[in-house]
Formats: C-alpha cells, structure tokens, sequence
C-alpha cells in the first residue's frame, strides 16, 4: 500500500512539475514588453543556461534515492526509501524548473521567443530525467 501511494505521489508531482514548467513561459509571453535595452535578453540566457548546473548534484540524490528504493523493496526500510525517493525527487523537479522560469521572467523583459523555448525545452528534457523507471511501478 506505501509503494502504490508513493508512485501516485511521484507521478503527481512530476505532472504538476511539467505543468509549471509550460505554464510560466506561456503565461509570460501574454505580458507586454518592458522596453528595456537589448543587452539584457542575453543575459536571462546565460542566466537561463547557468540554471542547469545546480540540477547535477539533485539528480545524483535522486539517482542514488532510486537505487536505495529498488534495494528496499519487500524489506523493513520500504516506506522510508520511498519517502526518500519522493523528496529526492520533488527537490530535483525544482531544481529543473529553474531555466524554464529563468525564461518566464525574462520574457517580458527582452530574451528572445526563440531562447524562450530552448530555455523551457531544456527544463522538460530535465523533467523527463526525474520519471519513475519500470522497474520500480
């Protein structure tokens, strides 16, 4: 029953990841333009870009959080490798939100659509990184 109820949780707060992650930059791009000078869309890119880096120790702690869960499995420490998988992940999916709300903010302030997307494209390629594999369902 602990397991069944941890992948409704994994799976739920992946999907609310992801959501959040096309919602923002959409929602942003409704915002009118601030009129800034043109230096500064290149500089949410790099930030946007810099965002990426943070993610590499998260996901280490979700790797190793599943391989914890996989061992665990059947065994008295069950529940607590699952909870542990679960924060893993929620702190990761956070983590790898960051470029694409770099990229919401710095819509209406002068990054381009087009690093927009690839902002918001490189959080879903991270976002597909923090799924539950098969052979933990």
């Amino acid at each position: 029953m602990i397991a069944a109820a941890a992948r409704r949780r994994l799976r739920r707060q992946q999907w609310l990841a992801g959501v959040v992650m096309l919602a923002a930059p959409l929602l942003a791009s409704s915002l009118p333009p601030a009129g800034l000078p043109a230096w500064i869309g290149p500089v949410f890119f790099v930030a946007g870009l810099a965002a990426f880096f943070p993610n590499l120790p998260y996901f280490k702690a979700y790797k190793h959080a599943l391989i914890a869960t996989g061992q665990a499995l059947g065994g008295d420490g069950e529940a607590q490798a699952w909870a542990h998988l679960v924060q893993a992940q929620r702190a990761g999916l956070a983590v790898a939100a960051a470029p694409a709300l770099v990229a919401a903010v710095g819509l209406p302030l002068g990054l381009e659509p087009v690093a927009a997307l690839l902002l918001t494209g490189a959080s879903l390629t991270l976002w597909l990184l923090y799924r539950l594999p098969r052979l933990l369902q």
